[in-house]
């Protein structure tokens, strides 16, 4: 209220105009890195190593090229075989074509074959 005293502040809290104690900050230890190791004039002048050489793949033999269908086969490729006796492909029997249509317009099933 107006005219009265301000309130004193909570316990812990300095009074205004009072600069807060400092905290003190923990104290981090810092990590322990080790010596350098001390390399001698020999190690340091030492060749590598020697490694066998990798083995050498042969380079890939490219297939023979196959004739295209259509077109007659590249110079040194004989051409592909033709049996005599190579089957037809089967064919339907007359009038097969006609009795489906028929079935999809409504009418009867076709027989069976």
């Amino acid at each position: 209220m107006l005219g009265m005293p301000p309130a004193p502040p909570p316990p812990g809290v300095p009074p205004p105009g009072v600069p807060a104690p400092a905290i003190p900050a923990p104290a981090i230890p810092a990590p322990a890195v080790p010596a350098p190791a001390v390399l001698a004039p020999a190690m340091l002048q030492a060749p590598p190593p020697a490694f066998p050489p990798p083995p050498v793949a042969p380079p890939p033999v490219a297939p023979p090229p196959v004739a295209m269908m259509g077109l007659p086969p590249p110079p040194g490729v004989p051409a592909p075989a033709v049996s005599a006796g190579a089957p037809a492909e089967p064919q339907l029997p007359p009038g097969a074509m006609a009795a489906v249509a028929s079935h999809l317009a409504g009418g009867p099933p076709p027989p069976m074959m």
